[in-house]
């Protein structure tokens, strides 16, 4: 089956141009030029530019079109710099409400391991607390002047992982009450928690995830397919990799793995790296992720979410899948009887009567779509 976020062949060039050491990385950056029109390039492959401008110079390439490349890298920066900064704010009322934060995705990796504010773009600032604390920062950030994006807040809480907070500005916080969309339940963030390390951003002092959990959260997010292609999942992972002084247990990312049923997400990213860019996995790890079963809701939910063309039923499943981690203390019957409500919800129907009709309208609508393409 193909796996729909993986990089295309040419953004493959671009991410090989950026990573890759010595005159494979300028030849690939040669190809991709032949390929692409450097004026007309989707996001995706953008936000790598910055990187691909590092690594070429350090190459010792000559390309004139790298003068392009240094003033994203400039841009870059300059964003991530005001960023910083604005978020800043909150990260200080946080801590003087004594509320826990575990600071998640950009942040950390420009931080930790990039070291360079202007190699890797960020769009939001990710943190997670905990959930008995959500409803005091939620307020706390009310009270700077942040809003909630596009939907309620009550909305958010009842029904995803994150809320989207945006400032006058159009800056955006990512505030978490799960570190993982497909994990909500209470006790699922509970091993990240206890084995984060401190740290302190301009002296507010902080979590982050340690190396393997950061590894295991960037590949398990750039496991799905988005109309946005994230490839720089790749780059993260490959940073995270070659960091010198960094171990990774991969005992732990396996357990990890298991326990958050994402066996198949780290399989399939872990032998891309291995295979492509040669990532220092060793190859016992991955022959026993290979070996690793499956549920089959596991593989319902990954391969309908990995899929550019997801049917309604494996979105049903997926929010099936969702809501009874969310609810698993609730008998299965009462799970039962709720899921139709909680489908109301997702779905924004008015009456729960047409949940089922909405639904099997919607199934039929692709199912015929997908007959006359």
């Amino acid at each position: 089956m193909k796996i729909h976020y993986l990089p295309t062949d040419s953004q493959e060039l671009l991410l090989k141009a950026a990573l890759n050491l010595g005159q494979d990385a300028i030849e690939s950056w040669e190809e991709w030029k032949r390929r692409e029109d450097i004026d007309r390039i989707e996001d995706a492959s953008y936000r790598l530019f910055p990187l691909a401008y590092h690594n070429l110079q350090k190459q010792g390439s000559k390309d004139p079109l790298l003068e392009k490349l240094k003033g994203v890298y400039r841009l870059t920066w300059y964003r991530n710099q005001l960023l910083f900064h604005r978020t800043n704010a909150v990260l200080s009322a946080f801590q003087s409400h004594s509320i826990p934060m575990l600071v998640l995705k950009g942040v950390p990796l420009v931080l930790f391991y990039y070291k360079d504010h202007g190699l890797r773009p960020m769009n939001d600032f990710d943190v997670l607390v905990p959930k008995s604390q959500i409803s005091l920062a939620c307020e706390t950030l009310f009270e700077l002047g942040w809003k909630v994006k596009d939907e309620t807040l009550e909305r958010y809480l009842s029904l995803y992982h994150c809320i989207p907070f945006v400032n006058k500005e159009g800056f955006e916080i990512d505030l978490h009450q799960s570190m993982l969309q497909l994990s909500p339940q209470n006790t699922a963030d509970e091993d990240f928690w206890q084995e984060s390390i401190p740290a302190t951003i301009d002296k507010v002092n902080i979590r982050i995830l340690q190396p393997t959990d950061t590894l295991f959260h960037v590949c398990t997010h750039g496991a799905t397919w988005e109309k946005l292609n994230l490839i720089r999942w790749v780059a993260d992972a490959m940073t995270i990799l070659r960091s010198p002084d960094v171990p990774i247990d991969w005992k732990r990312l396996l357990q990890t793995s298991r326990k958050q049923e994402s066996v198949l997400a780290m399989r399939d990213t872990l032998v891309y790296l291995s295979q492509t860019f040669h990532a220092p996995i060793p190859a016992d790890v991955l022959e026993e992720f290979q070996r690793q079963p499956a549920r089959t809701m596991e593989r319902i939910v990954y391969y309908t979410g990995t899929s550019e063309k997801r049917m309604h039923l494996g979105f049903l499943f997926k929010c099936w899948y969702i809501h009874s981690r969310q609810f698993q203390s609730m008998p299965w019957y009462k799970k039962m009887c709720h899921f139709p409500v909680y489908m109301q919800k997702i779905l924004k129907i008015r009456y729960l009567w047409q949940v089922p009709f909405v639904i099997g309208w919607k199934a039929l609508r692709r199912i015929y779509l997908s007959l006359v393409r």
